[in-house]
């Protein structure tokens, strides 16, 4: 596609806050590729609410009018940063598809400086050339350098704004206890550095608490419900095995 009659022209209408377009008798060829640029600035949200009405004169159905908002940012030059590579790309693409074995320089002029001046677009491209997106030629002056387009520039303009787009790499955030090591092996629980609790001692508390309990005021069957509700939650196996032989006796 021409970048004169496709993207370059959606700049300029965009520049001169131009919201509407319709098909002359001769140009509904042009015209079709002018849509098919506006449907893809409505994609990366250079314009919005796009309206494409057909000719009905004829029975062809041509595209022959389109409307739609542009993006306060777009007009301001202040659009996004992956909107910018973006822009750039299909420029290069533009310019490959009318002669592969050139260089080519993207002024802000070829963008109706929607795009934004000379050194966001040259920091654009260096971005796009560490990416391998574009061949990318660094010049002094006011053109800055000149590029084409590669392989990996193709494939990105088919996936829009995903691969044109930074992302800051999640953190992986431990959210775990680090509690040490559980050695109940030697007559000792150690639960994390510097805690240690004496089996026989955790034992002899959890037998004095459900004897406690037992021998205190109060109902039968309420100290009964008690006991045995403290019994079943003493008897997981894990318990049952770190406190020993003497609280398994205490809690049977």
């Amino acid at each position: 596609m021409s970048w004169e009659i496709g993207d370059g022209k959606v700049c300029e209408m965009i520049r001169d806050r131009k919201t509407a377009a319709q098909a002359d008798h001769n140009d509904y060829e042009p015209f079709q590729r002018f849509v098919a640029s506006l449907r893809d600035f409505e994609r990366v949200g250079l314009i919005e609410q796009l309206r494409i009405d057909p000719e009905s004169q004829t029975g062809s159905r041509y595209n022959a009018f389109a409307r739609w908002k542009t993006h306060p940012s777009a007009v301001a030059g202040s659009i996004s940063t992956s909107q910018r590579r973006w822009l750039l790309l299909r420029f290069f693409e533009a310019r490959f598809n009318e002669n592969d074995c050139q260089l080519y320089f993207p002024l802000p002029d070829e963008f109706a400086g929607v795009a934004g001046a000379a050194g966001r677009l040259a920091q654009a491209c260096e971005w796009l050339q560490r990416q391998g997106f574009i061949r990318w030629q660094v010049m002094a002056g006011p053109e800055r350098g000149c590029g084409q387009i590669l392989d990996k520039g193709h494939e990105a303009l088919d996936h829009g704004l995903e691969m044109l787009t930074e992302r800051t790499p999640m953190q992986n955030i431990d959210q775990s206890i680090n509690v040490g090591t559980l050695n109940a092996g030697s007559g000792d629980l150690a639960i994390g550095p510097g805690a240690v609790i004496n089996k026989q001692v955790l034992a002899e508390e959890l037998g004095k608490l459900i004897r406690a309990v037992e021998d205190g005021p109060g109902e039968e069957s309420e100290k009964k419900s008690a006991t045995s509700m403290l019994k079943s939650a003493l008897a997981p196996p894990l318990i049952v095995s770190i406190v020993g032989a003497l609280t398994g006796a205490a809690i049977s």
